[in-house]
């Protein structure tokens, strides 16, 4: 079982025994309204989800981890040699809005610059989600432009982050 901590924050493989707990999240609207694809997600599409990550290597899929405690979800999806996808979200409802979603995505980042050896990292965003945009472009993050009208496109460079990173680091404790 793959573990990495960084900010605080432990990212560890998802378990059969988190698929639930994952899915009941996911399908919150807080979640699921702002995701590419919106729609509620079954017990039985989870476990078919669950089969296909557990079968492939080039993504990364993990649940984040503060004090013990699960708190959500991140994955990083390899586009090419060195570019990864990122994706998270913070699924215990009353950490939403916290600094812990900030060091729950440093976590993330950390792990695909300093283990993943990624050059850059992509995300993609409803144009809708104006908070999320806002969040990652304290994290580093660029926009590239938008696809399809609906989406937000952003690219993230290690040396970008670094010294976004500088700057959120001095609230960890």
């Amino acid at each position: 079982m793959e573990r990495f901590e960084s900010a605080n924050v432990l990212l560890r493989d998802i378990m059969p025994s988190d698929l639930e707990m994952l899915r009941q999240w996911r399908n919150d609207p807080a979640i699921r309204l702002n995701m590419c694809n919106n729609s509620e997600i079954s017990t039985k599409q989870q476990l078919a989800w669950y089969t296909h990550i557990s079968e492939q290597t080039k993504h990364k899929h993990f649940v984040a981890e503060y004090c013990n405690n699960a708190i959500g979800y991140v994955n990083l999806k390899l586009v090419n040699k060195g570019v990864y996808e990122a994706g998270l979200y913070m699924g215990e409802p009353k950490y939403r809005g916290s600094f812990l979603s900030f060091l729950m995505a440093m976590a993330q980042l950390d792990y695909a610059f300093d283990v993943l050896n990624a050059n850059v990292i992509e995300a993609q965003v409803l144009i809708s989600n104006q908070a999320a945009i806002r969040f990652n472009q304290k994290l580093g993050y660029q926009q590239k432009g938008l696809e399809s009208g609906n989406y937000v496109d952003m690219k993230l460079q290690a040396s970008w982050y670094t010294t976004q990173r500088q700057q959120l680091a001095r609230f960890i404790r």
